[in-house]
């Protein structure tokens, strides 16, 4: 006869529930069952071992005990929740530190700690990435370096300028203007780096990519400015929504600092550099 039970007394498919049962085990006697399963777990039997011997399920015998109104096991007589003021398990060899930035208690394995030899100190500070960051963020000195990092950067001739910015520094050249007198490529203001920057008349010109960017003209990508959805439909991809917030807040901020802002595209350079000429030379005032 096929049997109806698997080995952890799980029904097999195809066959009517409680008829026939695994070679040996008897039909379910719920009464009877149930005071054996009491009686094996008052005498310190655990549940995992009574459903092995008696060839049913770990939640079938945790079912008749809650039915039976019988407590869980306590781990020596004690709860086994944590309690305030002990210290768990797990962090028991672990060091403790205290974070530099948000003061928490943190642990950590004396291998992981990075002690420092001859010195009771440690390397490691922040208890998290967050803490990590917000430590670069308060610190003036790295933001100095990352600063001239960032311009190194820009400058470099591997990671150098952008071929609109190109086309866009000619036009500048041969309107007269001089670098350097006139105007600066990739000045820095605060944590910002700008693309063309003229600091006697306090004005910026930033040159940007028509998708990174999102330029409203550009393959029908006009947007409603509150929903971020085309006029076709279609929301914005999230690369792009992501950069409009960013260059939202650059602008904001260079605007608080007193400096006027005016976005060059891409595709104006390209199909409109005349226009783009034109616009300059009324932005500068010049002949």
């Amino acid at each position: 006869m096929t049997p109806t039970r698997d080995k952890k007394g799980r029904f097999v498919k195809g066959h009517p529930h409680g008829k026939s049962f695994l070679k040996g085990q008897k039909a379910w006697n719920k009464k009877a069952d149930d005071e054996t399963i009491k009686k094996l777990y008052g005498a310190g039997r655990s549940s995992v071992k009574i459903a092995e011997e008696m060839g049913v399920n770990k939640t079938t015998i945790l079912r008749s005990l809650k039915r039976q109104g019988v407590s869980r096991k306590k781990e020596n007589g004690v709860k086994t929740q944590f309690k305030k003021g002990n210290v768990p398990k797990n962090k028991k060899d672990k060091i403790k530190l205290i974070c530099k930035i948000c003061s928490n208690p943190y642990y950590l394995k004396p291998s992981a700690a990075f002690r420092i030899s001859n010195k009771g100190q440690y390397r490691t500070k922040y208890c998290s990435v967050k803490c990590r960051q917000d430590s670069f963020r308060f610190n003036e000195e790295f933001k100095e370096k990352a600063r001239k990092n960032m311009i190194k950067y820009l400058k470099s001739k591997k990671n150098g300028p952008t071929r609109p910015e190109i086309m866009f520094k000619n036009l500048l050249l041969t309107l007269g203007l001089k670098e350097g007198l006139d105007f600066i490529e990739q000045y820095h203001i605060d944590r910002y780096v700008c693309d063309f920057a003229f600091p006697d008349k306090r004005i910026i010109f930033e040159v940007q990519g028509d998708y990174y960017h999102v330029n409203p003209s550009y393959k029908k990508q006009a947007y409603n400015p509150e929903t971020l959805i085309t006029f076709e439909g279609k929301r914005l991809p999230i690369m792009q929504i992501a950069q409009l917030k960013k260059d939202k807040i650059r602008f904001d901020f260079l605007k608080k600092s007193g400096w006027k802002v005016y976005p060059v595209w891409e595709s104006n350079l390209y199909k409109n550099r005349a226009n783009v000429t034109e616009t300059v030379k009324s932005i500068l005032k010049t002949k």
